[in-house]
């Protein structure tokens, strides 16, 4: 049997061979299944024509028949081509499917027949026949793009067909709540469009950082639960099906905010560990401040817990600002740290003349590793002028006066 696959639509031509079709044209009949051939016509004692019939089905049995005599080509066999998709008609669907997609391609033969379709790998929920090259498909719910479309024809089916066709990306509109502590753990909402049917384990992100689970409720939200970060205007995504939905720079980890200090209190040449305890400290990334100075180094210890070696400094109730992925934490009374109070150990002179104007070196600690705003007085009298030599050590020049046993105040 001389033939590829025999159109569906008919009107294709077969050569059959064999033998003993006899030596001049004779009466001739070639069937292929039960079909009888539109037309034959004898070739030769070895050959004959025939024309195909439209119709469908594989491995149909060749008949011939010469003046009354008949042969079957048990090893030849005839078989119509598979059906073909080529194009589907849409280019969008929503992921709660219910639509119809017209499949267009060719050998869907020329009855209406026992015919089905899927697209994107689920069957569709209907298949309507309308011609040899067109069907429709009501398509299922689902999500995914560049979907595959393939046909079946009374068993026959076609070669997976790769579109163009995509369902809706999801789309995110809305978050509740639209924080969390930087510890994770907690539930939000995120509300929007085409998030699917049923769970089709869609996974979603805060920032970069997956989320520790997404539960589906609906097309329209999911619940989510929430990873450790930190830092503020995040991006909110769902992503289902190779596909993104996103809100942008609406959801932010809680603020650091510090509650209390151990201890309150350092030496002004600094190097004192101090640990800040609080919440929303993050994961390693803070940094701390003592009354504008910066800590010379600043120790993660937890979310809860920083460890701040002290700069030097000077002052008392200096706030501590908490700095972790852009976000500051307010001042707060509990929190506040004093450098130690100048202490003075003793004078260079324990005498001053009376009309004053006498330099003294003043001993002590605390004064400071840097020249700061100094003042000192002798009892309820200021000093002249105060000079800071180092943080134990300052030049007073006293004033005139009289007396004994004045204090000395820095």
């Amino acid at each position: 049997l001389a033939a590829g696959f025999a159109s569906t639509t008919g009107s294709s031509t077969v050569t059959v061979y064999g033998k003993h079709f006899g030596m001049e044209d004779s009466t001739v009949g070639i069937r292929f299944g039960g079909s009888a051939a539109e037309g034959s016509a004898w070739i030769s004692d070895s050959s004959m024509m025939a024309a195909v019939a439209g119709g469908y089905g594989k491995d149909l049995l060749v008949t011939a028949t010469v003046t009354s005599r008949t042969a079957d080509a048990s090893e030849s066999k005839l078989s119509y081509a598979l059906p073909a998709v080529s194009s589907l008609e849409a280019s969008l669907l929503p992921t709660t499917g219910n639509v119809s997609v017209t499949i267009l391609g060719s050998s869907f033969v020329m009855i209406q027949t026992n015919s089905s379709a899927n697209i994107g790998g689920s069957v569709c929920q209907a298949t309507g026949w309308l011609s040899d090259s067109s069907l429709t498909c009501t398509a299922q719910p689902g999500f995914g793009t560049l979907l595959s479309s393939q046909v079946s024809i009374n068993g026959r089916v076609s070669a997976s067909f790769s579109s163009k066709l995509n369902f809706s990306s999801p789309s995110v509109t809305a978050l509740e709540p639209d924080f969390s502590p930087t510890t994770g753990s907690s539930t939000i909402s995120l509300f929007g469009n085409n998030m699917g049917n049923q769970d089709y384990s869609g996974v979603s992100f805060i920032g970069i950082t997956s989320s520790e689970s997404t539960q589906w409720v609906s097309d329209s939200s999911v619940l989510v639960i929430t990873p450790s970060g930190e830092g503020a205007s995040l991006d909110t995504k769902f992503r289902v099906g190779g596909q993104d939905g996103t809100l942008i720079e609406k959801f932010s980890f809680s603020a650091p905010q510090s509650s209390s200090l151990n201890p309150l209190f350092g030496p002004s040449t600094g190097g004192q560990d101090v640990t800040v305890f609080g919440t929303n400290f993050g994961a390693a990334n803070a940094s701390l401040v003592f009354g504008g100075t910066v800590c010379s180094s600043t120790t993660w210890s937890s979310d809860s817990a920083l460890i701040c070696s002290t700069a030097a400094g000077l002052g008392s109730n200096l706030s501590v600002v908490i700095s972790a992925a852009n976000q500051f934490s307010l001042s707060h009374a509990a929190a506040e740290f004093s450098f130690s109070a100048p202490v003075v150990d003793s004078l260079s002179s324990l005498s001053v003349p009376l009309t004053g104007s006498f330099e003294l070196l003043v001993n002590g600690s605390n004064f400071g590793q840097f020249d700061s705003t100094l003042a000192s007085r002798f009892g309820f009298t200021a000093a002249e002028s105060t000079v800071w030599v180092s943080d134990s050590s300052l030049t007073v020049s006293a004033g005139s006066g009289q007396g004994v046993e004045y204090s000395i105040t820095v």
